[in-house]
């Protein structure tokens, strides 16, 4: 018996250790503490839990409280096999994104899902109160969080499947249902937008159930590859990379933070003021009030505008854009924008550097003259040794400056 057992559970233990990240190689046990865990309570998810943990860190972002009714709404950082089951999680790493995520804000994000082939449907974790979901595209290739090309790819992708679902786009890092989440787990009560259930069978199917899960999950593609999606809205490609293609890759900046909706709705009025050089505080107060209201939960106004004077200070005190012309150096004789001839060019301001030169060594002598002590006698070595300038160009210069 032991021996097959070796066999057989051998190779795959060996295949699966393989595929870990470093981190999860050198330590396996959260990993393993929490896959038990989920094969405990809810084995139905296991094979999920076998795709998305891995791709995960070692200590991840997860709340109790996100969208609960409670004192306070916080997260916090926790090992993984205790945030494997809490009800909101993170699953990206600090340098990857693992997954792109889409908040569902209707009830429709079933039947759309249905219309996906399978190599690109998504899972969708559904409040079954609400019937409210989000959708978690596992990514077989994770995308390097500093790599301009890959975000911009991954980002075009990310924005292709939001539209379809007519969904918000969740940024890197972001909290979101989680598919192993218990009930258990939850600080105060899950919040309900209506008085009575609206999915009907579902939520009935969900309470028959008693899984003490959170949410009702619905798998699709294990993992998806980011060039099935462009292949599948390949008709819709040109009008996401029309405009912004050189745009995005020559930019530099981070994505807007995920710490809370405010530094997220800071962070991305302030790059669209950067971007239009935008110092007017109404113009920027109105673009404020449009993000905010794209949010799942729109900040009170008093944040808007506080938001705004913020930014707006600073556009109109430190911010100082690059241009062209602060990187290139057109010299001080401005030759670029005459009609010489190159060479000639060349050697005008050959001849000024010469120029400067011979004045600047000119100089050294007459001061090594001037400062001459007096009673010793004036000669051209004292006069070098003095300078620094050497014997054979003081001889050259000594009728211009005597």
């Amino acid at each position: 018996m032991e021996d097959l057992l070796s066999d057989d559970l051998k190779e795959q233990s060996q295949e699966e250790y393989g595929n870990l990240k470093d981190w999860h190689k050198k330590n396996p046990c959260l990993l393993v503490n929490s896959y038990l865990s989920i094969q405990e309570k809810n084995p139905e998810l296991l094979k999920l839990a076998k795709i998305v943990l891995p791709k995960m860190p070692r200590v991840v972002r997860g709340s109790q409280n996100l969208k609960s009714i409670n004192v306070e709404h916080s997260s916090h950082i926790f090992p993984l096999n205790q945030a494997c089951d809490l009800p909101w999680i993170s699953f990206d790493s600090r340098d990857f994104r693992n997954v792109l995520l889409l908040d569902i804000d209707h009830s429709d994000g079933l039947e759309l899902w249905e219309e996906l082939p399978q190599n690109i449907r998504p899972h969708l974790v559904i409040d079954p109160y609400s019937g409210r979901s989000a959708g978690i595209f596992v990514l077989k290739t994770p995308i390097l969080t500093k790599g301009q090309k890959q975000n911009f790819f991954g980002n075009m992708c990310h924005q292709m499947v939001s539209d379809f679902f007519k969904a918000s786009p969740l940024p890197h890092g972001s909290l979101t249902k989680n598919p192993f989440g218990r009930s258990a787990n939850v600080i105060g009560t899950l919040s309900r937008r209506t008085p009575v259930p609206t999915t009907g069978i579902i939520w009935e199917a969900f309470q028959q159930a008693e899984n003490g899960l959170c949410w009702h999950t619905v798998q699709g593609c294990p993992e998806i590859e980011l060039r099935d999606i462009v292949a599948h809205f390949s008709a819709d490609y040109i009008d996401y990379t029309a405009k912004p293609t050189k745009r995005q890759f020559s930019k530099k900046r981070g994505e807007p933070s995920v710490i809370g909706w405010n530094c997220y709705l800071f962070d991305v009025v302030r790059f669209w003021s950067y971007d239009n050089n935008e110092t007017n505080f109404e113009n920027i107060l109105i673009k404020t009030q449009e993000e905010n209201n794209m949010l799942d939960k729109p900040l009170p106004q008093s944040d808007t505008k506080s938001i705004s004077r913020s930014i707006h200070k600073f556009m109109t005190t430190r911010y100082r854009p690059k241009t062209k012309e602060d990187t290139i150096n057109r010299g001080v004789m401005n030759l670029q924008s005459s009609d010489i001839e190159l060479k000639k060019k060349q050697k005008l301001a050959a001849l000024r550097s010469s120029d400067i030169k011979a004045d600047d060594t000119q100089h050294k002598i007459r001061q090594a003259i001037r400062l001459f002590p007096e009673g010793r006698k004036l000669t051209q070595k004292a006069v070098s040794d003095m300078s620094g300038v050497c014997l054979r160009t003081v001889k050259k210069h000594w009728k211009n400056v005597t």
